[in-house]
């Protein structure tokens, strides 16, 4: 659950993990589809050719980074891709 946590904060803000069982299922699902996407968003951006005109610094790969993650958050949030929806509808016959 520690783990669980710490995604959470990691990509959709500090939050307590709700403890009613569907809502903490919701966020995994939601968490889930952040991470997804921003794996997506990291690998369609090493396709783009590099150009030797202007050298690109660490600092710029980690201002991408911080921007691809940002907009994953903002996908997942809203659910963009349906991925979170299509988890949560499956994994939610499994609740008691």
């Amino acid at each position: 659950m520690e783990s669980l946590r710490v995604c959470s904060d990691y990509f959709l803000g500090p939050s307590s993990l709700p403890s009613d069982e569907r809502e903490a299922l919701k966020v995994a699902c939601r968490e889930f589809e952040a991470i997804f996407v921003h794996m997506l968003l990291r690998e369609m951006r090493k396709t783009i050719p590099q150009s030797n005109l202007i050298p690109e610094s660490r600092a710029m790969e980690i201002y991408k980074d911080m921007f691809d993650l940002a907009l994953s958050k903002e996908i997942a949030k809203r659910e963009l891709f349906g991925i979170a929806r299509m988890l949560y509808k499956e994994y939610e016959r499994n609740l008691r």
